[in-house]
């Protein structure tokens, strides 16, 4: 072998390793695609399944139960199955949002189920009871899930995602290793 062809095998190792590294990010990235694909499908045939909605926990009032950042999955129900200990989620009175706290009682007012509410890190009941035709009582709680749902939302991360999933389709469409000739 000539130093002609010595520099010219050198000169042709980096383009095989570059393509090589490709190949391998190209499976990697298939790979990881799927199975978040796979997961956001099952999450989504449960929650219709199971008539669950998500909700993101914004406040530290029900720590340590349910930190902030937490994704809860949360189904309708009716005021007559609501009991104390359950943690649900009711509009707060005057239309200001939502709070998911922990029954402390349930009592019928002039024919009106009520329920008290207290968070676990409250020191007290919430200030008002709720009248409540129905809730939506908390069936799952996923620390630190809510904080990557909020993010998936936001513009940028909704970019990024865009980006990686065009990445991908251009990694999978990258030819297959060529045969060694022989």
């Amino acid at each position: 072998m000539t130093e002609r062809d010595a520099a010219a095998d050198a000169g042709a190792a980096a383009p095989r390793r570059f393509l090589r590294l490709l190949r391998m990010l190209r499976g990697a990235g298939l790979w990881l695609g799927a199975l978040l694909g796979v997961a956001s499908a099952l999450i989504v045939i449960v929650c219709l399944l199971f008539q669950m909605r998500p909700q993101v926990v914004i406040s530290g009032s029900m720590e340590p139960a349910l930190p902030v950042g937490s994704l809860l999955l949360v189904v309708p129900t009716s005021a007559d199955e609501i009991r104390p200990g359950d943690i649900i989620t009711v509009n707060r009175p005057g239309g200001r949002g939502l709070v998911t706290h922990r029954v402390v009682t349930t009592s019928v007012v002039d024919g009106r189920a009520t329920v008290e509410l207290k968070g676990d890190a409250n020191a007290t009941v919430d200030p008002d009871a709720y009248v409540v035709g129905a809730a939506e009582r908390v069936v799952l709680a996923i620390p630190w899930a809510g904080y990557v749902a909020v993010a998936v939302k936001s513009p940028p991360i909704m970019a990024a995602l865009v980006v990686a999933v065009i990445a991908v389709i251009g990694l999978g469409l990258l030819p297959a290793r060529e045969r060694a000739s022989g």
